[in-house]
């Protein structure tokens, strides 16, 4: 690109904290978004972002909970699972 900026860092995160200044349960963009995935999924809505096609990640968080909760419990985190 010729002329303007080289490089600007543009922060979505902190602008959507301001936007949400009144919502005591906002945690942040990406859980926004969550929320609106899975409220579509259970309003059988169209979404871009379909649980379906996140079937490995849901399988890997799902499992890294679950070794985070043996830990916690046993002291062993150690977990054998298929993907």
């Amino acid at each position: 690109m010729i002329g303007g900026k080289s490089f600007e860092k543009i922060s979505i995160g902190e602008s959507m904290k301001k936007e949400n200044l009144e919502d005591k349960h906002y945690l942040g963009h990406n859980e926004k978004g969550r929320e609106a995935t899975l409220v579509n999924f259970l309003k059988d809505k169209s979404d871009n972002s379909e649980f379906e096609n996140h079937e490995l990640t849901n399988k890997l968080l799902s499992n890294i909970y679950l070794s985070m909760a043996k830990e916690f419990c046993s002291g062993n985190s150690q977990l054998t699972f298929r993907l």
